[in-house]
């Protein structure tokens, strides 16, 4: 019973730093340019794509159980989108489709190798 309910709060330990992230992530999008923190120095595609892949990584381990890989993938590509999408209304700020794919690729990369990893360790 110990053991069933150290799992349960872990899972919603994650769930709830995947929820902070993707609360983070919708914040810097839609501050005004000036106010944008760059976290990394490659490229800002890069950025979207690391910050994409750790919401879901996060999110697919918090949900292996109750979503669909796939379901999960487009959910997490149309918040991009959503996103992106939204930066059309703050003045200071540029919408463009190659800042989602890059996110989407980051969230499709980042559930597709943790959903396989935890499957192969289930397998063991």
């Amino acid at each position: 019973m110990n053991k069933l309910l150290s799992r349960t709060r872990l899972k919603h330990v994650i769930l709830f730093g995947a929820g902070l992230g993707y609360l983070a992530v919708a914040l810097v999008s839609w501050l005004p340019a000036a106010y944008r923190p760059h976290i990394v120095v490659v490229s800002d595609k890069f950025e979207h794509a690391l910050a994409y892949l750790l919401r879901g990584a996060l999110t697919a381990i918090a949900a292996r159980q109750t979503l669909n890989a796939y379901r999960l993938a487009l959910a997490i590509v149309a918040y991009a989108g959503l996103l992106e999408l939204g930066q059309l209304l703050i003045p200071s700020r540029v919408s463009s489709v190659e800042d989602f794919v890059a996110s989407a690729a980051g969230a499709i990369m980042g559930v597709l190798i943790t959903t396989l990893a935890l499957r192969r360790l289930a397998r063991q």
